[in-house]
């Protein structure tokens, strides 16, 4: 009996220490990043030009939205992400301070060049 007490307060410190392991991921890519969204597949005429972009990363969590339908990407600890929205998929990685983002469907795929902000 005493065995499966020590076996269970183990799994207990397990998760305590995974739980703040993710904060911690968390804090390590919150911020503001600025940077470039650019074309690289699709008609011009049907793939709006790409832009200046400002994406906001909290509490580890990543806004992306396609063709205006919204979605929210939880960061893993080794900063990467994906998300399906839309129609589209996203794969992102945030490295240091630069998040990575390729995202588009069947007719037009952008790429997010983006660095944190101080």
């Amino acid at each position: 009996m005493r065995r499966e007490t020590v076996v269970i307060g183990a799994m207990l410190s397990m998760t305590i220490l995974l739980g703040g392991a993710a904060r911690a991921a968390a804090a390590d890519v919150d911020g503001t990043y600025v940077g470039n969204m650019t074309l690289l597949k699709g008609s011009p005429t049907r793939c709006p030009a790409g832009r200046t972009i400002t994406v906001v990363v909290k509490d580890g969590k990543v806004p992306v939205s396609w063709r205006k339908e919204p979605a929210e990407a939880v960061v893993q600890s080794d900063g990467t992400f994906t998300a399906s929205v839309g129609g589209a998929q996203s794969a992102v990685k945030i490295s240091g301070d630069k998040l990575e983002n390729d995202i588009g469907d069947s007719g037009c795929t952008y790429n997010w060049s983006l660095k944190r902000q101080p």
